[in-house]
């Protein structure tokens, strides 16, 4: 089976596996799937080279690195500059995410900061950004589901959106 018309089910288990731990090596992989060492390797670069993986990282838990508090801002921003309002939050360096939304607003923004204080401060240097006309601000009291494990929600979709025998 073909998703997306990239990738396959032999893909998808390997980036199921690399999405669980990026440092498994090609060996225990190839093992799991029970295909060769130089399959694992072809299909991973073929992945690489089409942009489907973007790079090996590790997940890090903000709060252990005392970025206490996470917020989320939602700008409006004058028609005419919404294109350099974009640009201009896509250089802020304590923005986790910036995504460019319908609806009421034109963006939404995350980021994970170590006080209230800094929060003051970045919600002042996003709202001094020209063109930004309104900031609206919800701060997060705790993390209920924080996960970045798209291959199983590609398989989800995939599956006709159905919960799995496991529970999920």
């Amino acid at each position: 089976m073909v998703f997306g018309g990239l990738v396959d089910d032999r893909d998808l288990k390997i980036l199921k596996i690399l999405e669980e731990d990026s440092r498994k090596a090609w060996s225990s992989i190839a093992r799991d799937l029970k295909v060769s060492e130089t399959t694992v390797y072809l299909r991973v670069k073929r992945m690489n080279k089409l942009g489907i993986l973007s790079g090996f990282t590790v997940r890090v838990d903000p709060e252990k690195l005392g970025l206490k508090v996470t917020l989320f801002l939602l700008l409006k921003a004058e028609a005419s500059k919404v294109d350099r309002v974009g640009m201009e939050l896509s250089k802020v360096e304590f923005l986790d995410e910036v995504y460019q939304v319908a609806g009421s607003h034109q963006f939404l923004a995350k980021a994970s900061l170590p006080s209230y204080e800094h929060a003051l401060k970045a919600i002042e240097r996003v709202a001094s950004i020209d063109g930004v006309y309104s900031v609206e601000t919800i701060v997060s009291l705790r993390t209920i589901k924080r996960e970045d494990n798209y291959v199983s929600k590609a398989l989800y979709w995939l599956e006709g959106g159905q919960a799995r025998a496991s529970g999920h």
